[in-house]
């Protein structure tokens, strides 16, 4: 699965998002409070400090907590504690995106573990 993918993914599943369109911004995610990320700075697939604002939310929805380990094969693996939400990528923060999709109920057909 793409980044851009996981990206769209968590803004409207995960995170609640809506995309919008400003003259002056661009391309924006509007946030439940009516805020605004620019799309361009919105990347939790790459980055881990949003990756781990999008965990927040899968771990309140699931009362389970977030756990990340480094494999010796070098791939990452997130799980939320004591359940089947879980996933492994080179990158720790797409395994933590992917993880937290899985946490939220998108089906399994949309998050594509590898």
């Amino acid at each position: 699965m793409n980044p851009t993918t996981i990206n769209r993914l968590v803004a409207e599943r995960g995170m609640g998002y809506t995309y919008g369109w400003n003259t002056t911004l661009g391309d924006l995610w509007i946030k439940p409070d009516g805020t605004g990320v620019m799309s361009k700075y919105w990347n939790p697939a790459a980055y881990m400090n949003q990756a781990m604002q999008v965990a927040k939310p899968a771990s309140a929805k699931t009362g389970l907590l977030l756990s990340i380990i480094e494999m010796e094969n070098g791939k990452w693996f997130a799980r939320f504690a004591g359940s089947e939400f879980d996933a492994t990528d080179m990158n720790p923060a797409t395994a933590i995106c992917l993880a937290a999709l899985r946490a939220v109920g998108v089906p399994d057909e949309e998050v594509n573990r590898e």
